[in-house]
């Protein structure tokens, strides 16, 4: 008899197991209904036409963004020297908000220096504005194919910048009102900074401590193609009204969390989505974000409880480290992402689980987390699909979005370096969620 009650049990056990996760699931779809009904029933706020700001990107400009961001990374790790003996590490975060403006690419940086202060380490921010060009598509706009890249600009260009600047070992070259005999032959990575600039081979203070000029330099940098990134202050209040320095770093995994669950609404979320999908469009294949990444890649800087989430998605980043290191070794010149020991699936388990495109695979992992506002591990692959084929709480079409990104499903192959697969995943994913903001933000035009 005791026996068939203990069986008993342990069948109403599982049963109840299963009545309560379908009830978790019915209530976070009704959260869902219930915040989208909020939304609809808010006064409409007209606003000038003219003051509406358009958030999407062309989707053509991505390769260009892709290929200057590369280059930055490459000429900052190539060419960072620091003389403050005092500082521990530098860590430099890219903003997603990038943009093509006249031929540029626009990018806003966030360097943190850490120095150690008695028993306490104390970080220092600075933020810059960088504007890169591709030299050779100004000296012949014929050059300027982006469909033709390889990925992030890989073809290589021979011509008059092959003969200029020779490809070697990258080091910090020769600087406005000095030889280049004083520092070595012409190189990879050559900066030149203002007039003013006081210690010449110290890339650390000439970005971080001469805030005053309007060009604090620049850095020309040549792998197959040639960029020159020029570095200015950042212009005040471009991420609301207060800088990053007076807000916290949060990483989008933290904000998952059940204590910042009130945080984000429907919107919100679909915002955070669409931001999550722009930064891999633009970051994707590029040493900013690794192919098995996850949301804690990723953060913003997040001010007060009455912020506006629009606002702090505009300091959205990507970051890298770059070590200590003493002037004239290349010595302890790394980014964070090899010194991370991360479990990369093998060729196998991708093979196995049907994962076409681990970048792809993670983009959609994401966006299952924020509908689900719960985190999952990448690595679950079974979690994760399970997990996808359930209604969503966004729905139908976010359901369908988040699928096609896991299972890389748009038609035109598993490469994303190429670009009808770029398009794809813009119209079918960026613009769908386009889509569904507008349908419920009626503050828009």
């Amino acid at each position: 008899m005791r026996a068939q009650d203990g069986v008993r049990m342990a069948s109403i056990a599982s049963e109840l197991d299963s009545l309560i996760k379908k009830f978790r699931s019915s209530n976070n779809d009704l959260r869902g209904l219930r915040e989208q009904i909020t939304e609809l029933q808010k006064p409409t706020t007209h606003h000038p036409r003219h003051a509406k700001i358009v958030k999407q990107e062309d989707w053509d400009g991505l390769v260009e963004i892709r290929g200057a961001s590369k280059a930055l990374h490459d000429a900052l790790v190539g060419s960072w020297n620091c003389g403050h003996q005092g500082h521990l590490g530098h860590t430099v975060k890219l903003f997603v908000e990038t943009h093509r403006v006249s031929g540029e690419i626009r990018m806003n940086l966030a360097i943190v220096c850490r120095s150690q202060t008695n028993d306490a380490v104390k970080s220092t921010l600075v933020q810059l504005e960088v504007r890169s060009q591709n030299l050779a598509w100004h000296l012949d706009p014929r050059r300027r194919e982006p469909y033709d890249l390889d990925a992030f600009g890989g073809r290589r260009n021979a011509g008059f910048w092959d003969r200029e600047l020779p490809r070697q070992s990258q080091r910090l070259g020769s600087f406005q009102g000095q030889s280049s005999a004083e520092y070595g032959p012409s190189n990879g990575v050559r900066w030149e900074g203002s007039s003013n600039s006081g210690l010449s081979n110290d890339i650390c203070r000439q970005l971080t401590q001469q805030l005053e000029a309007n060009c604090l330099g620049h850095l020309d940098f040549q792998t197959d193609e040639v960029f020159r990134h020029s570095f200015y202050p950042a212009k005040k209040n471009s991420y609301g009204d207060s800088r990053p320095s007076d807000r916290r770093p949060v990483t989008i995994d933290e904000v998952l969390d059940e204590s910042l669950g009130d945080f984000l609404s429907t919107i919100d979320r679909l915002k955070l989505a669409r931001s999550m999908v722009s930064a891999v469009l633009k970051f994707h294949s590029t040493p900013w974000l690794r192919d098995f990444w996850r949301l804690r890649d990723l953060a913003f800087f997040r001010g007060g409880q009455d912020e506006e989430v629009s606002e702090a998605l505009r300091s959205l980043h990507v970051g890298i480290e770059v070590a200590q290191r003493q002037f004239d070794s290349m010595d302890g010149v790394q980014d964070s992402s090899d010194m991370q020991n991360l479990s990369w699936p093998t060729e196998d388990e991708l093979i196995r689980y049907g994962i076409n495109n681990l970048t792809l695979h993670s983009l959609g992992v994401a966006l299952l987390q924020i509908d689900r506002w719960t985190r999952v591990s990448p690595g679950d692959v079974v979690a994760v699909r399970k997990m996808a084929s359930r209604s969503s709480s966004l729905g139908p079409r976010y359901r369908e979005l988040t699928q096609k990104c896991l299972r890389c499903d748009f038609g035109f192959g598993s490469d994303l370096t190429q670009w009808r697969l770029q398009r794809a995943v813009y119209e079918n994913v960026v613009e769908t969620l386009e889509a569904m903001i507008s349908s419920l933000d009626l503050t828009e035009d």
